[in-house]
């Protein structure tokens, strides 16, 4: 919280679905099965296409496939390198029946939405990957946000890869993972890989930490092309009845922590 403020990431553009774009979708006749329409979905991706991003990463689950009528949005989510989906691992001692990801989005371009917190239920470490059960609905050994990183880098001349010791490498930057004794973790659950998470503050707020536009900007061309070009576009949703909201270590109030969205939470990952 004493760090400076960092400027917005501009390697990145959220795409928010807020209830004003549910409501959109809503009146413009969007058949609706959840937040994100398959017509809207397909359209936002139409939109974005020419702009050229060079990862798009939906933080939305989608455990059904695509309705018949949008065939165009079944191809481009088989096809596209760059499309990356999430789903969610199941943990039976949490009674946590996971989330089956997109059936048309192949093994290697899914990714986890699982996130460990600490006790007092503050997000302040990073799970990047993981060993998931086999008879889990999902079995994406890296989080969305590290296959997202790891897609993005690739353009880069950057892989992932693995030293000798058993850690994580990208480049000449090698990720130290968190033990179970280390700092003020003791006795920890330090299981799969799990490093601190390095939160971006701008303005004080890990809210704004890339330019955001709402579903409704991007279907009616209110985003120019260098917003969205060669960038991670994250796509998720704000809205509060979509309940998904996790605190982070900065303080909203006295004696609150802030919360964010999973989509800001991706971002920030």
């Amino acid at each position: 919280r004493l760090r400076p403020d960092e400027p917005q990431d501009s390697r990145l553009l959220i795409v928010t679905v807020d209830e004003q774009d549910i409501q959109y979708q809503d009146q413009k006749g969007m058949e609706r099965r959840g937040s994100l329409s398959d017509s809207a979905l397909a359209l936002l991706l139409q939109k974005l296409k020419p702009y050229q991003p060079r990862a798009i990463g939906l933080n939305i689950y989608r455990d059904f496939p695509v309705k018949p009528n949008q065939p165009d949005l079944a191809t481009h989510m088989r096809r596209n390198d760059g499309f990356i989906a999430v789903c969610k691992v199941s943990d039976h001692t949490k009674n946590n029946p996971g989330i089956l990801p997109p059936p048309e989005v192949p093994q290697a371009r899914l990714g986890f939405s699982d996130v460990v917190t600490d006790p007092d239920g503050v997000l302040r470490r990073h799970l990047l990957a993981m060993n998931p059960a086999p008879t889990s609905p999902c079995t994406a050994p890296y989080a969305l946000s590290a296959q997202l990183a790891f897609h993005y880098l690739e353009a880069e001349g950057i892989s992932a890869k693995y030293t000798p010791q058993g850690e994580l490498q990208l480049g000449n930057v090698v990720f130290k993972r968190l033990r179970s004794h280390m700092g003020g973790y003791q006795q920890v659950d330090a299981n799969g890989y799990q490093i601190l998470l390095n939160y971006r503050s701008y303005r004080h707020s890990p809210s704004e930490i890339a330019p955001t536009v709402t579903l409704a900007d991007v279907l009616k061309d209110g985003v120019k092309p260098e917003d969205v070009k060669n960038r991670i576009v994250l796509i998720g949703v704000t809205a509060q009845s979509a309940r998904d909201y996790t605190s982070t270590p900065y303080s909203a109030k006295q004696g609150f922590y802030q919360e964010i969205p999973g989509v800001i939470l991706q971002a920030q990952m």
